[in-house]
C-alpha cells in the first residue's frame, strides 16, 4: 500500500493539460513533485521549474521503491499501457485509471486505485491512503464477451458480422443463399441510401433483386406500381428499425434473428436478413443472434481457443499488433486498427460480391483465388477462406496466424514467403499495387488521385490505422 502525502518522491506522467491540473492540485495541498515524464521531453524542457524527462529511467538517483507515479494523460484508455511499462521498469506505486475498471472487469484493488484517482482529481487528497500497489497490468480478460443471456435451449450472443451468412438449403435454390450478409449489396445498399450515405444504385439494385426473386417464384406481375410498393415497404422497414436503433436498442435483442452453426466456421441465418443487413449498413461489427446452445458450444468450445492466449500475449508484449480475432474470448484483445480493418473487409466483401454477381449472376467464390499481404492477424485471409476461396497469404506473423486459424477451424490454403503470388482473382495488399490480380484492393498511406487510366481508382475508405491516416482503394486489371 502507498499514500499521496508528500513523504515519497512523486512524479507526474504527462506534462500537458492533465499534468498541469494534477500539479496544481498537489501544490494547493503543499505536496511537491520531483519531475514530469512526457514523450515530448526533448522539446518541452521543463514545466513549473520542474525537469521534464522522457522516461522514469532518466531521473538520476531515483529510488524506485520510494517513488510514486501519477499518470496524468487525458486519454484514460492509455493509462494501463503506461502503467504496464512503469511496472516493467520497477515502479509499483502508480495512481491511474485501470482499463479493466473502465471495462467493468477490474479486481477490488484496481477498483480502489480507480477510486483514489477520482479522489485526486476531485481534490480530496485526505482519501488518498492505503492505495494498492500495482504488481502487474492485465491487458485484457480472456473470457466469453459474446454471451448476453441464456433461456431454455438457446443463447443470445453478439456474433461478428463477418461470421453471419444468409440461410442455406440443401438444394441451394437461390444464388443468394449461404453467402456473407456483407455480400448482400442490394439490401445493404438500400439501407445505406436511406441513411443518406453515398452509394451507387442502392435502391435500384434492391428493386432489381426483388424483380429477380419475383420472376423466379412466378405468379407476380411486375409493374411500376409494384416496384413503388416494394420501395415504400422497405423504406418503412428502415424507418422503424432506425427508430428502434436510436431509441430502443433492446428491439434487436428481443427480436434477435435465429441462426445455425455451419461447420465451415460461420452462422447461417434462419431469418432476419433485413435486420442483419440494416445493422451491417449502420457499420455494426457485431450483431445479436439467437443460437441453440449446442451450436454455441461448437463455436466457442475448442480447447485451442483458450490455448491461444499465451501465444497472443507473447506477441503483444514483444511486438504489438493490429487486426481482429473473431472469437468471443478475444473480442477485447488490445489490437490496433480494429475499426478500420472491419470496415475495410465490409467494403471489400461488398464491392467484390457486386462485381462478380453483375458479371455472371452468381457467387462462385469457391472457384476464385486470392492473395493477401496485409498485417491484420489473418482476419481478411480467414474471411476469404470461409467464402470458399483458395487463399495465398504473406505475413510477418505466420506462426501465430496459423495457430489462430487452427483454433477457429479456418485454414488458409497456402502461406508464401515470395513477394509475388501466382496470378489471382483478388488481391488485398499494403502500399504496393499488385498487377497479378484481376481486382486489387490497396491499403495505402497516400490518398489515390482520380486518373484517366484504365484502372478504376477510387477511395472507398479512409481512417486511422495505428495512428496514421490510411486509405483503401480499388485497382482493376482485367
Amino acid at each position: 500500500m502507498f499514500s499521496i502525502n508528500g513523504s515519497r518522491s512523486i512524479v507526474i506522467y504527462g506534462a500537458a493539460t492533465s499534468g498541469k491540473i494534477v500539479y496544481d492540485i498537489l501544490k494547493k495541498n503543499q505536496i511537491d513533485i520531483i519531475a514530469f515524464i512526457d514523450k515530448r521531453a526533448d522539446e518541452l524542457g521543463e514545466l513549473y521549474g520542474k525537469r521534464i524527462v522522457g522516461s522514469i529511467d532518466d531521473i538520476d538517483g531515483l529510488d524506485k521503491t520510494d517513488c510514486v507515479v501519477i499518470i496524468a494523460v487525458k486519454n484514460v484508455f492509455e493509462h494501463s499501457k503506461i502503467a504496464d511499462h512503469l511496472v516493467k521498469s520497477g515502479i509499483n506505486s502508480i495512481l491511474y485509471k485501470p482499463h479493466s475498471v473502465l471495462s467493468g472487469e477490474g479486481t477490488e484493488d484496481e477498483k480502489r486505485i480507480s477510486e483514489c484517482y477520482d479522489c485526486l482529481l476531485g481534490n480530496q487528497l485526505e482519501k488518498l491512503s492505503h492505495i494498492p500497489e500495482t504488481k502487474e497490468v492485465v491487458a485484457y480478460v480472456c473470457k466469453d464477451s459474446a454471451l448476453i443471456r441464456e433461456e431454455g435451449a438457446y443463447v443470445w450472443a453478439r456474433v461478428p458480422t463477418c461470421l453471419i451468412y444468409a440461410n442455406r438449403t440443401d438444394e441451394k435454390e437461390s444464388v443468394w443463399e449461404d453467402i456473407p450478409i456483407l455480400s448482400m449489396f442490394p439490401h445493404i445498399g438500400l439501407f445505406q441510401e436511406c441513411l443518406c450515405e453515398s452509394v451507387e444504385n442502392g435502391i435500384e439494385d434492391y428493386v432489381a433483386f426483388c424483380c429477380e426473386a419475383a420472376e423466379n417464384t412466378g405468379g407476380v406481375e411486375i409493374t411500376e406500381r409494384w416496384k413503388e410498393n416494394v420501395v415504400s415497404n422497405r423504406t418503412d422497414v428502415f424507418r422503424n428499425m432506425e427508430m428502434s436503433y436510436e431509441l430502443d436498442k433492446e428491439f434487436f435483442l428481443r427480436n434477435a434473428p435465429m441462426a445455425k452453426w455451419n461447420e465451415k466456421g460461420y452462422f447461417n441465418l434462419l431469418g432476419g436478413k433485413h435486420r442483419c443487413t440494416f445493422l451491417a449498413a449502420k457499420g455494426d461489427q457485431y450483431v445479436t443472434l439467437r443460437i441453440a446452445k449446442v451450436d454455441y458450444a461448437k463455436w466457442i468450445g475448442h480447447e485451442k481457443t483458450l490455448d491461444l492466449r499465451v501465444s497472443i500475449d507473447e506477441f503483444l508484449q514483444n511486438e504489438g499488433g493490429r487486426g481482429i480475432i473473431e472469437h468471443p474470448y478475444y473480442y477485447k484483445c488490445p489490437l490496433e486498427g480494429n475499426t478500420f480493418i472491419y470496415k475495410m473487409w465490409a467494403q471489400i466483401c461488398g464491392v467484390l460480391s457486386k462485381d462478380i454477381y453483375k458479371k455472371q449472376k452468381s457467387f462462385a467464390f469457391d472457384s476464385m483465388t486470392a492473395f493477401v499481404s496485409v498485417d491484420d492477424m489473418g482476419y481478411t485471409a480467414r474471411n476469404l477462406s470461409r467464402m470458399g476461396m483458395k487463399v495465398y497469404r504473406k505475413t510477418k506473423t505466420t506462426l501465430l496466424e496459423k495457430k489462430i486459424g487452427e483454433a477457429l477451424g479456418v485454414q488458409v490454403e497456402q502461406y508464401t514467403d515470395n513477394v509475388i503470388a501466382p496470378n489471382v482473382d483478388l488481391a488485398v495488399v499494403e502500399d504496393k499495387e499488385y498487377t497479378g490480380a484481376k481486382m486489387c484492393f490497396v491499403v495505402s498511406n497516400q490518398r489515390p488521385k482520380a486518373g484517366a487510366e484504365k484502372d478504376s481508382r477510387k477511395t472507398f475508405l479512409e481512417g486511422y490505422f495505428f495512428s496514421k491516416k490510411k486509405y483503401l482503394y480499388l485497382m482493376l486489371n482485367d
